[in-house]
């Protein structure tokens, strides 16, 4: 120790640092109890100059040095790192090297062990690697990295939260290093987030992985594949999340980018590749259109093509194309089609390892290409596969969980088992009233769990219908919702006068109807129609797509069609409530038709309520107060000069507000109000309901009247898009109607869709007449429905709705007996 003494003693305890370690690694061979003589005479020369701390980091840095060394070589991949083996930081970046290999071997291999040998390499690395060295963010990235590998083949939560622990570190530390390490911590961030918001449905961790998403892409000065990527996949989580479409298109466009920039040769293509048609699959669904469908099955074949047998994700590129292939089945009913996705689905699967993070949806997947098959061949032995390998499976958070109880009590009724597919739903429904109160007061994450179950209320109604137990499905009906819970049991709807009352519910399999004569009974009598929900949605949407550009065309004569089966099972009679179960919320009911030709509303006076029990609590006597008037023109302007009129010479004591505030309306709106009027643009959001709008002088936005003490006896909403539920969350009765009820109005006049102004102002003259003359406000609306057919008019469509384009301007074909130019006013609450 002569050299190193002469060293110290010139003060260099850099180069004494060095030279101990050239020492230390030059004797690595050496038996123990030698390398630790080297190790105790270094470390008491260097005391004699830094002191006992010094002496005691430096010989634990030096331990950890020679422990480097031997498990690089016990494990035998020193010839797969390129760093030289010297002071503890270089150590640590070799084997940051030997782990980050190891974890691309498991990828290729898909061997297991690997991932458990590099996570002991990654925290030797770090141990040997100083608290504030730049190189701890590299570091701490690879360890979250193999936590989340790890997670993946195990399903196991708690290494996910230590992965989202370890990166929240490691982009903490990186805090002012260049652009690409922290453009490289922020995407790894935002998959584990991702992956966290999978598992556990917080919608918190969706929004931290955006942001963090977004940041790493701002990190860069030219975008890169990658981030790009991983910031769709979290746009598209968004955009199912919240059923908000602009997120979807901004994945799509990102996801473009991203392929066009990552060469074919790179790892990564198959994954972004891959994720491109994952993002079309996400565009068709809501825009059908077969074109995009085969472009991304294109893509996934691109990608399979790409991806060796071998790799880890082989499994999740043939379960996405078998997914394709499925939907393409649907809309061509090619048996060819279908045999493909069935073989690749059951390959997925294969492929799958029990415990990964992603075996339930193979499971889902496949199940359901096995029943598409039973349903065309009838073979009972594809069915029994099916229900055993969802019976065996259990997914890892709330999607999976409602995903899964769906499937198996649709593999159940397929299989002519109503009990079992009643269980199945009847524990998805506890559960989801569990987590509801739960999270009671978090709306934004509340409507993300209704998300999640969408379907599940009207697959129990359906299932309890056909097992004969039609209390039941009402009971299920009428239970809590999302924003509406059931009002307390009252004694007052006993001495209602009897009140004919029909709910109709669409489930996977059919839609229902259950009816009865007097509301103050529980005899009930049922009809089950063959109209899947899926079809009715898709038809639904279609005809409201057409009316919301002012042209009805077919699709409108389709839902026509569709409400007149409907209503033909429902009582005859003069007065009638109907409570409709989502999807079936968007039925304009008084535009069905008898078989003689006449529309229903010619002999029935129609009221819409969430449930029976909510239209008995709205019930209340006309109260005497004032009545407010509120006109804002808007953009484009409308003519309100005729409605100002009319309400002024019916309500001639009225405050007439003219462009109010939001502000300047609510503030007079008390439970004594008598009749509050909006003539004005309405703006429905369909992505965020609670932002759902009348446009004043200002946006008086549906969350400020939930927010509201009290709401008038009757509000006349003269607006488009009035009534309309929060559709992706249909089951929910999410609308104007349901907050004002919540409020306390006794009544609310609604638009399902866009109304020709020159419509809304004869419906509000009709209306009027009837109401001051003290009739019903049904039946007064039913009166001026009547009017508006029996008027012989054509109009210049003007909608009452925002922003509509103005090229758009339909040149009447039909005159206003049309059901489109009256169908879409809708009484709700109470009818008493």
């Amino acid at each position: 120790m002569r050299t190193l003494n002469r060293e110290v003693w010139r003060g260099s305890i850099t180069d004494a640092f060095e030279r101990i370690n050239m020492d230390v690694i030059m004797t690595s061979e050496v038996s123990g109890s030698k390398q630790w003589l080297w190790i105790k005479d270094a470390v008491a020369a260097l005391s004699l100059w830094g002191g006992w701390i010094v002496g005691r980091h430096l010989a634990l840095n030096l331990i950890r040095t020679v422990q480097a060394r031997a498990t690089v070589r016990s494990l035998g991949y020193e010839e797969k790192t390129h760093l030289p083996l010297m002071a503890p930081s270089t150590s640590a970046s070799r084997l940051n090297n030997v782990s980050l290999w190891l974890t691309d071997t498991y990828r290729s291999t898909g061997r297991r062990e690997l991932l458990n040998e590099a996570l002991a390499v990654q925290q030797l690395a770090l141990k040997l690697t100083p608290k504030k060295s730049h190189n701890r963010p590299a570091g701490l990235n690879t360890l979250a990295s193999i936590h989340g590998a790890l997670y993946n083949a195990t399903s196991d939560q708690p290494w996910l939260d230590e992965a989202v622990t370890i990166q929240r570190s490691a982009v903490t530390h990186a805090r002012g290093q260049n652009g690409e390490l922290r453009a490289s911590l922020s995407m790894n961030l935002a998959i584990w987030l991702g992956q966290l918001y999978d598992a556990t449905g917080n919608r918190g961790f969706l929004d931290e992985a955006v942001d963090a998403a977004r940041e790493s892409v701002a990190a860069l000065r030219s975008p890169v594949g990658s981030s790009l990527d991983v910031l769709s996949c979290r746009l598209d989580d968004l955009h199912i999340a919240t059923g908000n479409p602009i997120f979807l298109l901004e994945a799509v466009e990102l996801q473009r980018q991203a392929v066009d920039i990552t060469p074919p040769e790179s790892d990564r293509w198959p994954g972004i590749v891959g994720n491109l048609a994952n993002r079309l699959k996400s565009l068709f669904r809501i825009a059908p259109d077969l074109r995009i469908l085969r472009e991304a099955i294109d893509f996934e074949r691109q990608a399979l093509q790409a991806t060796s047998e071998t790799h880890a994700e082989i499994g999740e590129y043939k379960g996405g194309l078998a997914n394709s292939l499925s939907l393409l089945y649907e809309h061509t009913k090619d048996r060819t089609i279908l045999s493909e996705a069935v073989e690749l689905s059951r390959e997925a699967l294969q492929a799958t390892p029990v415990g990964r993070s992603d075996r339930a949806i193979r499971v889902h997947n496949y199940a359901m290409d096995l029943a598409l098959l039973f349903e065309l061949d009838g073979d009972a032995v594809l069915l029994h596969e099916a229900r055993q390998l969802t019976a065996e499976s259990r997914g890892r958070g709330p999607i999976d969980y409602f995903r899964q109880a769906r499937t198996r009590a649709h593999l159940a009724r397929l299989d002519g088992d109503v009990d079992s597919a009643l269980h199945e739903l009847q524990v998805a429904n506890e559960a989801f009233i569990e987590e509801r109160e739960r999270l009671a007061g978090d709306l934004t994450r509340l409507r993300d769990l209704a998300g999640q179950v969408e379907r599940v209320v009207g697959d129990l109604v359906g299932c309890h219908v056909v097992k004969g137990d039609c209390a039941a499905a009402v009971e299920v009906i009428e239970s809590n919702r999302l924003w509406l819970n059931a009002p307390p049991p009252s004694p007052r709807g006993s001495g209602l006068p009897a009140m004919a009352v029909a709910w109709v519910s669409a489930s996977r399999w059919e839609t229902v109807v259950i009816s009865t004569l007097d509301h103050r009974t529980t005899s009930y009598d049922a009809t089950i129609i063959p109209l899947d929900r899926q079809a009715l949605g898709r038809k639904t949407l279609i005809a409201f797509n057409a009316a919301r550009t002012s042209d009805p065309g077919p699709e409108f004569e389709d839902i026509v069609t569709i409400v007149s089966r409907i209503v033909d099972a429902m009582p005859r009679v003069s007065r009638l409530l109907i409570v409709p179960v989502g999807p079936l919320a968007l039925l304009p009911y008084g535009a069905a038709r008898r078989e003689t030709g006449e529309y229903v509303i010619d002999q029935t006076a129609i009221t819409i309520a969430p449930s029976l029990a909510w239209a008995i609590e709205s019930h209340r006597d006309r109260p005497h107060g004032n009545c407010i008037g509120a006109f804002h023109p808007g953009e484009p302007p409308l003519n309100l000069d005729s409605d100002r009129d009319v309400f002024a010479s019916h309500f001639p004591n009225a405050a007439k507000l003219d462009s109010p505030t939001p502000g300047q309306v609510l503030d007079q709106i008390s439970n004594t109000t008598e009749v509050l009027h909006f003539s004005c643009h309405g703006n429905y959001n369909i992505h965020a309901p609670a932002h759902s709008s009348l446009e004043l002088n200002g946006s008086l936005v549906l969350q400020e009247f939930i927010d509201i003490a009290s709401a008038p006896w009757l509000v006349n909403l003269s607006s488009c898009d009035t009534a309309i539920p929060d559709i992706t969350r249909s089951e929910q009765v999410i609308s104007f109607p349901t907050c004002f009820l919540i409020g306390g109005a006794a009544h609310v006049i609604g638009c399902q869709w866009n109304v020709a102004n020159e419509c809304a102002s004869l419906v509000n003259q009709v209306f009027y007449d009837g109401l001051t003359a003290g009739i019903h406000p049904a039946v007064a609306l039913q009166l001026a429905v009547s009017a508006i057919r029996s008027s012989g008019k054509r109009a210049d469509y003007t909608p009452r709705a925002v922003s509509p384009d103005p090229d758009q301007r339909l040149t009447p074909t039909l005159d206003l007996a049309h059901p489109f130019w009256w169908a879409a006013f809708s009484h709700y609450g109470s009818p008493w």
